[in-house]
């Protein structure tokens, strides 16, 4: 006998009715018809037919109301729900027997939107699977497991197989053309002893912390989303040692189409609260954002309907939440490499970066002010056209190998890093501690990526030097870059933006990215695609607090910390020494002194350090002891 433990309970936020007794008197009992399927019976081929549904398979015990409603609410606060051992075993190895058969034929899709992997060309057998998925019964049960409509016409449905190389970009479901009427989406893994070095993971980007984000395939499990703008997902690439096969069913239901869209309906008590706004489909958000006329109404219901329009667009359809990035635009110099008169860069080991960033930039006090204020709350700082033309150009020369014999040259350009005035530069734009360390050059080439990570601690790598990081600075140095049309991959994904259309920044030529480390700071390279035809090169480098400096190393500054909760003046270092090592009797003897202490231990350990992860939902089954 199995029993269940749900990993997170959150109390219920939308109550939706469900008549469970016709929906448990529709499920076929395989005890009723023949031929059965046995326990034993691994393809349980013979229970399938044309009435067949996702009743008769999924788990009897995901369908207890209890675990619905705890499913349907986290979906609705906008949660990953991960269900593992989600339809009967015997099934799931059917399905899986049929994705691995002999007769099946797959077609790879090699796309120039960034989505590569194989489909499958139906044969009866999958065309079954096909028809269960989309049976009226499986879209009443999923309306009842989500919340929302799923009773459209047939869901759109992808069988699919990853070899190495293959992924799918950074995206959302609710944006392609048929996203329209799209309600939920269910992933359903098949995949093997697949292993974590393999790559593939499905990651989920609303996570709090990189590690979170992580979905590795595991056998019989099931994600269920509902779409909307902080949605975003990928699948990460598939490397060249992966031996196993990556197996998934793709499932996206829609809604029924109820337009024409009007306001006689109640649609102010409906979607009213911020919460409720994820029961929308997008055209009918869209529809209240851009067509409707709150003046149509009856007077008394007109003020209900303006706030209503106001809050969908400003908190569903284009969420304020993404922030995160502070670019600074640069007016007077395009670029283009037109001689502007600029001096020629003379580099010796005394330049410092001083001599080489865009004067521009230095003069402007107000400017420098708003980059330091960006930088210190944690944003990421982007600056085009960051550095003297002339110096730039000249740097990609060398890195491109276009001209020859200046090892000293590029060592003593790329040296400016390591010079004590660009410490304390950087100190005083970012209030850490700015070692200098000197910039490593790198070449993304065709294949080339960054999985999502963070660079705050040693991130399972076990470097420490990784624990006193201070300041990330990545200089990118890319010309005609993904033209036109053209998705070559190569973009640098800010991941606290949350909105997928701030997230992205596509490689470019002199732009300077400066960011804290910390917990939030989670980052990626997108897969550079192979048939991208420039170069992506870049300069990296890391600035450190040095190992053993805490700032804060008397009461009042702990105590200034735990009033103000500005975590980012702190390493990674620094943090942990505050959770594991920080003694407060030895800081001080006042007891509400001490109390303060303890109180910023715990809120650096569960806010900055160790953050919870509230993304996502798990359904776990486990064997009940005896």
């Amino acid at each position: 006998m199995r029993a269940f433990n749900i990993l997170l309970s959150i109390s219920p936020l939308v109550s939706i009715a469900a008549d469970t007794r016709a929906s448990e008197d529709a499920r076929l009992n395989p005890s009723n018809h023949e031929p059965s399927c046995f326990e034993d019976d691994i393809t349980c081929n013979a229970s399938i037919g044309p009435s067949s549904s996702m009743l008769d398979f999924f788990d009897d015990s995901l369908l207890e109301e209890d675990v619905l409603a705890d499913i349907r609410d986290n979906l609705l606060a906008g949660r990953l729900v991960v269900i593992r051992d989600a339809f009967k075993p015997e099934f799931a190895e059917h399905v899986h027997s049929v994705l691995t058969g002999d007769d099946i034929q797959w077609n790879h899709r090699n796309r120039s939107d960034l989505k590569r992997f194989n489909i499958v060309n139906h044969t009866i057998e999958s065309q079954e699977i096909v028809d269960i998925f989309n049976n009226t019964k499986s879209r009443e049960l999923m309306t009842r497991v989500s919340g929302r409509s799923c009773m459209g016409h047939d869901a759109g449905f992808r069988l699919s197989e990853f070899k190495p190389g293959d992924h799918i970009s950074h995206h959302t479901d609710f944006h392609d053309k048929n996203a329209g009427l799209r309600s939920t989406n269910l992933v359903w893994n098949l995949s093997k002893d697949w292993q974590k070095e393999w790559g593939g993971a499905f990651y989920w980007a609303a996570a709090n912390s990189p590690e979170a984000g992580y979905h590795f395939p595991t056998f019989n499990t099931v994600f269920i989303f509902i779409p909307n703008q902080l949605s975003t997902h990928h699948v990460t690439p598939i490397t060249d040692i992966a031996k196993g096969r990556r197996l998934t069913l793709n499932v996206k239901y829609s809604a029924e189409d109820l337009s024409p869209y009007s306001v006689e309906r109640p649609i102010e008590d409906l979607y009213g609260r911020k919460e409720d706004h994820i029961l929308l489909i997008k055209n009918e958000a869209t529809w209240i954002t851009r067509t409707m006329n709150p003046d149509n109404a009856e007077p008394e219901r007109r003020q209900k309907l303006r706030e209503l329009k106001e809050s969908v667009a400003k908190n569903y359809l284009y969420p304020q939440e993404h922030d995160a990035v502070y670019v600074v635009e640069d007016a007077e110099n395009d670029g283009d490499g037109e001689d502007d008169g600029e001096d020629e860069v003379i580099v010796t080991k005394d330049t410092s970066i001083l001599d080489v960033l865009d004067p521009s930039l230095l003069e402007d006090d107000k400017l420098m002010g708003e980059i330091r204020d960006n930088l210190r709350a944690g944003k990421l700082v982007v600056i085009k056209q960051a550095f003297k033309r002339k110096f730039a150009e000249r740097v990609w020369e060398m890195l491109d190998n276009q001209v020859s014999g200046t090892a000293d040259e590029l060592r003593n350009a790329v040296g400016v890093i390591d010079h004590p005035e660009t410490s304390a530069f950087f100190e005083e734009l970012s209030g850490r501690r700015c070692r200098a360390k000197r910039a490593q050059r790198a070449w993304f080439r065709p294949g080339h990526y960054q999985d999502p990570h963070n660079d705050f601690g040693q991130n399972g790598f076990g470097n420490r030097k990784e624990d006193t990081r201070s300041l990330g600075f990545i200089w990118w140095l890319a010309k005609a870059w993904s033209p036109g049309r053209e998705r070559w991959g190569g973009e640098y994904v800010w991941y606290p933006s949350k909105v997928m259309s701030a997230m992205f920044n596509k490689p470019g030529f002199n732009e300077l990215f400066l960011f804290l480390p910390t917990a939030s700071s989670v980052h990626s390279v997108e897969y550079v695609e192979q048939w991208s035809k420039s170069k992506l090169l870049s300069i990296i480098s890391w600035f450190h607090a040095g190992v053993g400096e805490y700032p804060v190393a008397n009461t009042n500054q702990l105590e200034d910390l735990a009033r103000t909760k500005d975590w980012n003046k702190l390493s990674y270092e620094q943090a942990k020494f505050i959770v594991h090592e920080m003694n407060p009797a030895s800081f001080t003897a006042d007891v509400s002194g001490q109390t303060l202490l303890l109180e910023l231990k715990e809120k650096v350990a569960k806010q900055y350090l160790y953050p919870s992860d509230d993304s996502a939902f798990y359904i776990d089954w486990e064997l009940e002891e005896h």
